[in-house]
């Protein structure tokens, strides 16, 4: 699976990294937007668990972020220690950019599989989300 995923994905990296430099992104600040675009208001530290980072590095990654328009710190309604990270427009516009290279990539490369091929892969891959839902369960 890694193999095919990485052969539908292999012509898009080019693509990204060259928007991702045109716009001076990072690929750690393009993945902080990442996350806030799935967990929007969530905090530095969560944001630094999920890339691995410490607290420092996450919040300098932040810090750029915002001074840059790309996201906002907000202070939590219920608790004033807490500081949540929302995604502004901007940064918005980057992540659904990106998307949209990885998108025309993808179709680009699924184009040249024979139709039948392309069925039984979506077949096999619902079929295998329903099971592994099922047993999470």
């Amino acid at each position: 699976m890694q193999e095919v995923n990485h052969q539908l994905r292999a012509p898009s990296v080019g693509e990204v990294m060259a928007y991702l430099q045109t716009n001076d992104i990072s690929t750690p600040r393009f993945m902080v937007l990442r996350i806030l675009e799935n967990t929007d208001g969530a905090t530095i530290s969560e944001i630094a668990t999920q890339l691995k980072l410490t607290l420092g590095s996450a919040s300098q990654l932040i810090d750029r972020l915002e001074q840059e328009g790309y996201v906002s710190r907000q202070d939590d309604s219920e608790d004033r220690r807490i500081r949540r990270i929302f995604l502004l427009e901007k940064g918005r516009a980057v992540v659904k950019d990106i998307q949209a290279i990885l998108l025309t990539s993808l179709q680009h490369q699924l184009a040249k599989l024979p139709h039948e091929t392309i069925t039984a892969l979506l077949t096999i891959f619902t079929e295998t989300r329903r099971l592994l839902r099922k047993e999470a369960l």
